[in-house]
Order: structure tokens, then C-alpha cells, then sequence
């Protein structure tokens, strides 16, 4: 672990208690929901969002979007008690719009920005229930490992990506508020704990001759290995000393390197879908 190479936006803001039988139950129920596969552009390997409440209190109303009015808790929200208790006893409702459950496991999430697709963006809190150390999320140069009960502000404004290996799924309440970011801890019910340093990263630098490699991986790309070497590609910001976007831009490269016209238009195409523009509920697609 080491220090920040840029300060991060995000930060840990207090932490509760997630070590409970009852909170252990939800989560076996959680691993026996049927797989969701929502944002599954964004994904490789499983990764999963089920909603306990939204705006119209159906769970099949998983594409996220800013709203007014209270969070209506689901069916899923009522399935899971010991959860929701948790975010009740945690944090007053009255900005709360949007609890969201997401699962990972073997498996990255591509660097993106959030919110493109809508009007305005939110305040999004996450609280790791089930995590190993090396499940691990970043922000802009840096990689991070979120601790279990640590509830942290997640600027998703700024590119982002997340790795979890292979093994039971980790799992994470996702809270997003209709409030400032500045005005985030009056959401809390009792008086925020002093959060624990960062448990950050270090990574080695990214050698020239590295980069020419994945660079090079362009002369295997066509349209069935596409996705295999951006998976590649993304991974390598979680193990070098490199930027969460910058696996976009080498899969651009990789593409002209490919000489294919019609990869290198997908690949730009893509990378403005993750960090720039977004249309909402159209999905990409290979």
C-alpha cells in the first residue's frame, strides 16, 4: 500500500457494523437470486444490480435515473431485512432515492464515468458487506480497497473501474442521494466515525516496452477477440501505475494497429460511451 498519486474525490466518511448472523443470512439469500444482467456492456465476469428501492418500488426497474420523489422499498427490499434495517438505522430517508444491492465476482468493471445518460447526477454512497482484499475499486490513477462496513462516497463524475478475483461474490449496498456531496453526513443518524486511512495500492510503473506489448495485442484483434483483449487491457491498471481510462485509449491504439476500420470505430465509439456520452437505456453493443 502507499500514498495517492493525485488526490482521489472519493473518500470513506464513517463505517458500520456488517459482521451480524442476520446480515450473513440476506447475503446467502443474495447469492441465490437469479442473475441480472443490466450494464453487462460495462462487465466482465459476473456482475450483478438488484434494487431494494426506487422511485416505483418494482425491482425490475433496475436502469437507474435521478428522481424526486421518496425510495419505495421492493419486494427484494422486503426479502432482505437485515439489510434494510441497516440503511433505516444508518441514514435518515428523506433524500434517499435509490438502494441498490451489486455483486461481483472473477471479474472487472471497464473504466466509465457515470450519470452521461441523465440530467443530473446524484450523491452515491457504497458499504462493502462481503469483500477480500484483493477485490478492488479505483478512481483516476488510483486502485483502492474498500473495507467491509466502511461507507464510503464514490465520485462515479470521475472514471472509475473495479477488479474482484475469482471466488465467493463480493457484495455491496449502493445508496444514491438527491443532495449536494458537501451536505452528505447530515444523511446520518448517529455521528460519523473517523475513517481509517485509504487502503491504497501500489502498483509498478507501466514499462515502455509493456505498453508497446499491449499495444501490439491489435494484431490479434478482429471481432470475436475484441472483448477478450479489453478485458486484457483493463486489467492492467489494477497491477501498473496507470490511469482508469487508460485501457480505453490502448484499445483505440490497438485497434489501429489491427488495421481493421471498422474495430477502430467501435473502439472510439466505445470509449465515448463509457467516459463521455450516453444515451439513456441504449445499451452498446459489439
Amino acid at each position: 500500500m502507499n500514498s495517492l498519486h493525485q488526490p482521489m474525490r472519493s473518500a470513506s466518511i464513517t463505517s458500520v457494523n456488517v459482521e451480524t448472523e442476520t446480515i450473513h443470512q440476506d447475503l446467502l439469500t443474495i447469492d441465490r437470486l437469479i442473475p441480472r444482467d443490466t450494464y453487462s456492456e460495462f462487465a466482465f465476469g459476473p456482475w450483478h444490480t438488484y434494487v431494494l428501492a426506487n422511485a416505483t418500488g418494482d425491482e425490475n426497474d433496475d436502469e437507474f435515473r435521478p428522481q424526486s420523489g421518496p425510495a419505495v422499498k421492493t419486494a427484494l427490499g422486503h426479502a432482505l431485512p437485515a439489510l434494510y434495517k441497516l440503511v433505516e438505522d444508518t441514514f435518515y430517508f428523506a433524500r434517499l432515492r435509490w438502494v441498490r444491492v451489486l455483486t461481483r465476482t472473477d471479474g472487472v468493471l471497464i473504466p466509465h464515468v457515470d450519470f452521461l445518460e441523465c440530467d443530473r447526477a446524484t450523491t452515491r454512497l457504497q458499504i462493502p458487506l462481503r469483500t477480500t482484499p484483493s477485490s478492488l475499486h479505483s478512481e483516476g490513477d488510483n486502485v483502492v480497497h474498500l473495507r467491509g462496513g466502511e461507507v464510503w462516497f464514490l465520485d462515479a463524475t470521475a472514471p472509475h473501474a473495479a477488479y474482484t478475483p475469482a471466488g465467493p461474490s463480493r457484495i455491496a449496498l449502493c445508496l444514491d442521494f438527491d443532495m449536494p456531496r458537501s451536505d452528505i453526513t447530515a444523511c446520518l443518524r448517529q455521528p460519523m466515525q473517523a475513517p481509517e486511512r485509504p487502503c491504497l495500492v501500489h502498483r509498478p510503473e507501466l514499462e515502455q516496452c509493456e505498453l508497446n506489448a499491449l499495444i501490439e495485442l491489435g494484431v490479434l484483434l478482429d471481432h470475436t477477440t475484441i472483448r477478450d483483449i479489453l478485458r486484457i487491457l483493463a486489467t492492467i491498471h489494477f497491477r501498473r501505475q496507470a490511469h482508469a481510462a487508460a485501457s480505453l485509449d490502448w484499445l483505440v491504439a490497438a485497434a489501429k494497429r489491427s488495421g481493421n476500420e471498422l474495430l477502430m470505430r467501435q473502439a472510439q465509439e466505445f470509449k465515448t460511451y463509457c467516459l463521455v456520452r450516453r444515451v439513456y437505456r441504449h445499451h452498446f453493443a459489439w
